[in-house]
């Protein structure tokens, strides 16, 4: 698929699914940064572990750590964003780290809209996974459910 197809399918089903966009250096720079925030957590930290699960999310760290700024700086986020979006600017509003392992819980279903402190015409979550996640533990998207109007 091409950035026009992308793009066409970000408009039309409010997300769009990118495959192999970060290569493995790429996703090195993501665990280093997933680490660090894992290993200094904030106090607004949330961690839930128990035997046979964990869940942790942390947000806000891109001014605290270079690896976090690093991954949101990534050109190739950037100008993907961008391009797909047909947007001249982009800016960061803020990154979540969030780890599952085992029989963590699923997620909610929900909309990112509320989370979003700025009210632009177009905000974008990107989500980037740094293992192979199943069709049926993976981030689940319906059409339509985020476009804006």
């Amino acid at each position: 698929m091409n950035i026009e197809d992308y793009s066409t399918n970000l408009f039309k089903n409010g997300f769009v699914h990118i495959k192999s966009l970060l290569n493995k250096s790429d996703i090195s720079l993501v665990d280093k940064a997933i680490n660090d925030v894992y290993k200094n957590p904030t106090p607004f930290r949330i961690k839930v572990l128990d035997k046979k699960s964990e869940f942790f999310m942390d947000f806000r760290n891109w001014v605290r750590f270079d690896s976090v700024k690093k991954v949101c700086l990534l050109p190739k986020l950037i100008d993907t964003a961008t391009q797909i979006s047909k947007s001249k600017n982009c800016w960061l509003m803020h990154e979540d780290v969030i780890i599952k392992k085992g029989y963590a819980p699923l997620t909610p279903l929900h909309h990112d809209r509320p989370y979003f402190i700025v009210k632009g015409k177009l905000n974008l979550s990107i989500w980037v996974s740094t293992s192979n996640v199943s069709k049926t533990e993976s981030l689940i998207c319906y059409k339509k459910s985020h476009l804006m109007k």
